[in-house]
């Protein structure tokens, strides 16, 4: 009885055993280590990160950055009827604090939040001051969110992730600093820019602080179509007192559309094929120090027209150019022939035909955006009318009845079976039967009959003659 006992027990831990193991085991429907959808019920504030660092080193008084990761999403409670957050940013060695709100935000040029209710999130940008000397350190931010609806009015529902500023030329990368945290906020930049990763120098060898980000490292669009990019200086550096120099790696111009002290607008054309590089430099009109940003634009991928390969002349044919639809561009179509335009359309598909002079040629096609040609070009070629050709004989109900196919037209007029002959050349008279005529792009399809007599009964083999004077192969009857 001992030896059952003991048996049942071990059973029995054993059960509750693999039940923890199961109520430990992740829910499938979760997303970054947590369930979004169940945040309702979970009555807490959840973060799509729980750290963003700023990674860089100085190098011969030259700041390179490694990563930047400046945004992170917040998660409210859809239960909360109050979605105001307060943050509390505090430096870890310092102490110090500085407060501020979605509503009211008095520091909005470091740290920017936007809300977006319909999905009960709240978005965190953050950006820092650019500086010879800044060190490394950490910043706690804090969250906090009023459940009105709680049982307990003043009820605050918290949350915290941390900022991390490496300066990975102090030796072991120690996470403190003596500067105040009021230092940080820039000179002067309103805007927002996301995750960066650049090898740009930015600090000048005056020992001026200064950076420039472009908002979009890569752009992508319509071949031949506008782009546009705004460049944001950071740091105690103004516009104004640099003189600014563009270039594109294409060739084509780079427009510089507006400019006040912090920021830089631009535009161009998006590349025909592959990607660009857009390079924006600046360089101070008293100490010739230079600050460089750069960025890719990419043409999306062009679909090819859509046309006939190989066609027959005094044929009508289409080809669409399948351009892309977008504002603000201008699109043109050529066919040519040894070099010399012999159609061109500008908007929607383009309808042509060529006369039986051209035919052995190669038409090129080739499309315009912008008035930049856009590689490749495609090419058509101009066939040999084909031959008349003998589908099929059978008899039928007294006749031979033949089945034939003539090719395009001639004079305007549709190619047709003229003659039928015997092998030694003599006609043979015969009947169409009109009602069974199909029309299939360039080739028509004829039923023909040639009555079954004394003068046909004995006949070897025959051959059609279609309206050019082309003949087909013998074809034996059966």
């Amino acid at each position: 009885m001992k030896n059952v006992k003991i048996r049942k027990n071990v059973e029995i831990y054993f059960i509750l055993y693999l039940i923890a193991l199961v109520l430990l085991l992740p829910d499938k429907k979760t997303s970054n280590g947590f369930d979004i959808h169940s945040q309702s019920q979970n009555n807490s504030i959840l973060l799509e990160k729980n750290t963003l660092t700023f990674r860089f080193e100085i190098e011969n008084e030259r700041m390179i950055i490694r990563s930047f990761d400046s945004l992170n999403t917040i998660y409210i409670p859809s239960g909360i009827e109050n979605k105001d957050v307060q943050f509390i940013i505090e430096d870890a060695y310092t102490s110090e604090k500085i407060l501020f709100t979605t509503a009211s935000n008095k520091y909005s040029s470091v740290f920017t939040v936007k809300k977006n209710p319909n999905e009960n999130t709240v978005v965190f940008h953050w950006r820092p001051v650019i500086e010879k000397n800044i060190r490394s350190r950490v910043l706690t931010v804090k969250l906090q969110v009023n459940d009105k609806k709680a049982i307990n009015p003043s009820e605050v529902i918290e949350s915290q992730f941390s900022i991390n500023i490496v300066n990975e030329s102090e030796n072991g990368v120690q996470f403190a600093g003596n500067d105040s945290l009021n230092q940080l906020l820039p000179f002067s930049s309103t805007s927002i820019f996301s995750q960066q990763t650049s090898n740009t120098p930015l600090i000048s060898s005056n020992g001026n602080s200064g950076i420039i980000i472009p908002m979009e490292q890569i752009i992508s669009g319509s071949a031949g179509g506008v782009w546009k990019n705004k460049v944001s200086a950071f740091g105690a550096i103004s516009l104004f007192s640099y003189s600014i120099k563009t270039r594109n790696s294409d060739g084509s111009q780079v427009k510089i559309v507006s400019i006040d002290s912090a920021n830089l607008e631009v535009q161009g054309l998006i590349p025909t094929h592959s990607e660009s590089t857009v390079s924006i430099v600046l360089v101070h009109k008293q100490t010739k120090d230079s600050l460089l940003a750069s960025f890719k634009v990419r043409s999306l991928y062009l679909k090819q027209p859509e046309y006939q390969e190989n066609i027959y002349a005094e044929q009508k044919y289409v080809i669409q150019p399948n351009f892309p639809s977008t504002e603000g561009i201008e699109t043109s179509m050529q066919l040519k022939i040894d070099g010399k335009v012999i159609e061109e359309k500008k908007i929607g598909n383009l309808y042509y035909s060529v006369p039986k002079e051209m035919i052995g040629k190669t038409i090129t096609i080739e499309r315009y955006v912008n008035n930049q040609r856009i590689e490749p070009n495609y090419f058509i070629k101009i066939m040999p009318f084909r031959n008349p050709q003998i589908e099929d004989v059978r008899k039928q109900n007294g006749s031979f009845v033949i089945t034939v196919e003539a090719y395009g037209k001639i004079n305007g007029k549709e190619n047709k079976i003229e003659k039928i002959l015997t092998s030694s050349g003599e006609m043979i008279n015969f009947e169409e039967k009109y009602g069974n005529r199909i029309k299939e792009n360039e080739k028509i399809r004829q039923i023909l009959e040639i009555p079954i007599s004394r003068n046909t009964i004995n006949l070897q083999s025959f051959k059609v003659v279609d309206s050019r004077g082309n003949m087909s192969e013998n074809r034996l009857f059966p």
